[in-house]
């Protein structure tokens, strides 16, 4: 039988305690898929933050975001990358396009519905779709701020710190 080491940057057993045997491993079997399964399946609350826009020192407006999933993302940067019909070109992402997606998909969906797939706001910018306002509402440093806010949603599990310690 194979032994699987654990890599360094997963959280591993601690020094003074012994590893497990393989009979306490298959006595702990439900306990394990149980951790595995998590509450999959289940209606978790999904974390969610606010992200208030100022302009010259005040609010200028607000939204809430939440994590997405990683189909959510790949689907956001599957809109955001067209493959060429001839193979041989070289495939492009437009970034703004799938950090744009990537706000505009982790909007609430209320919130979403009153900013970006307003009708009044879409006219107001010269756009036909929501998330074509977030690239003309928002400044390069905000994109910036608001998508690592996605992203530390996505990674709020309280073991996630654990995952990262040597």
């Amino acid at each position: 039988m194979t032994e699987y080491t654990t890599p360094a940057y997963l959280s591993q057993d601690e020094p003074d305690e012994k590893p497990m045997t393989q009979d306490e491993i298959l006595m702990d079997e439900a306990d394990l898929l149980a951790g595995l399964l998590g509450d999959a399946g289940s209606d978790r609350e999904i974390p969610t933050r606010m992200i208030r826009i100022k302009r010259k020192g005040k609010v200028a407006y607000q939204f809430s975001v939440r994590a997405l999933s990683p189909e959510e993302n790949h689907a956001c940067w599957k809109k955001a990358t067209p493959i060429p019909k001839d193979r041989k070109k070289e495939v492009r992402t437009n970034t703004l396009m799938f950090q744009s997606l990537l706000i505009y998909t982790a909007t609430v969906d209320e919130d979403r519905k009153k900013l970006w797939d307003n009708p009044k706001a879409q006219e107001g910018f010269g756009v036909l779709q929501g998330w074509e306002i977030i690239g003309k509402a928002l400044h390069a440093g905000e994109y910036t701020a608001v998508i690592e806010i996605i992203d530390e949603l996505g990674e709020s599990s309280e073991d996630m710190s654990e995952l990262g310690k040597n």
